[in-house]
């Protein structure tokens, strides 16, 4: 995808924070201009100044919530593009599209449920902020997915925000660790039967997936299998 040429679509890099194993927030302001209205849950189509990525874009999920001062994407140190934006110094350029994607629950949501694999968490993460600030009468079920403890991106914040909202409840998996830590609910993939272990009914919801696009696929059809409608399940896979 080609990037326009605009006023405001020339973002500078103002800070870096370390999220998770080999992955980083990167918290952008406008070269030019403002920063762009975006619903929480969209995406941005993104180029970098690198002579060898010239002409090559790639979409990142926006990490922060409308309202906020900088534009984040939080990136994973994964293949050429990804590995030169995690390099990116702050004062670093990128050249950004206008906000696009559909990914986020209607107003009339009331019980929703999202299933994150690992990187797979950030439109959730913006979600989730937006959502509490105008209504903390939703009710949000997060089941998030990753190898080990180190791999959990926002767990902090995440921590942060499931003690102020008591309508957000949050379920930890890790496939590849044991851990004592109180947080961590569940070692195994997650599967239909873990999601009746914790919700018990699945019909009536609104489940949102996001991650790979094995873990994506894979759940789709545990849902299905499980009885959920096709109308109530949206989908987003990470390349």
């Amino acid at each position: 995808m080609t990037i326009p040429e605009t006023e405001n679509n020339r973002l500078i890099l103002k800070e870096k924070k370390e999220e998770a194993n080999d992955v980083v927030t990167l918290k952008f302001c406008p070269k030019n201009g403002e920063l762009p209205d975006f619903r929480a849950g969209q995406f941005v189509m993104v180029g970098l100044a690198n002579k060898e990525l010239s002409g090559i874009t790639k979409s990142y999920t926006i990490s922060s919530a409308p309202g906020e001062k900088l534009l984040s994407i939080t990136v994973k140190r994964k293949g050429s593009f990804s590995q030169a934006l995690y390099d990116l110094k702050v004062g670093g350029e990128i050249k950004a599209s206008e906000p696009q994607g559909f990914f986020f629950p209607s107003e009339n949501s009331q019980d929703i449920v999202f299933l994150a694999g690992g990187i797979g968490i950030t439109p959730f993460y913006s979600i989730i902020k937006d959502t509490f600030k105008k209504n903390p009468d939703k009710k949000i079920h997060l089941f998030y997915s990753n190898k080990t403890l180190g791999d959990i991106a926002f767990l902090k914040d995440l921590d942060k925000l499931s003690a102020e909202y008591k309508n957000l409840r949050i379920i930890h998996l890790l496939t590849r660790e044991q851990t004592r830590d109180p947080r961590v609910k569940e070692f195994k993939r997650l599967d239909a039967d873990i999601l009746k272990r914790h919700l018990g009914d699945l019909s009536r919801k609104d489940y949102f997936i996001c991650g790979s696009i094995g873990f994506v696929n894979d759940l789709w059809r545990e849902l299905k299998k499980a009885g959920v409608k096709e109308e109530e399940i949206f989908t987003e896979a990470f390349f």
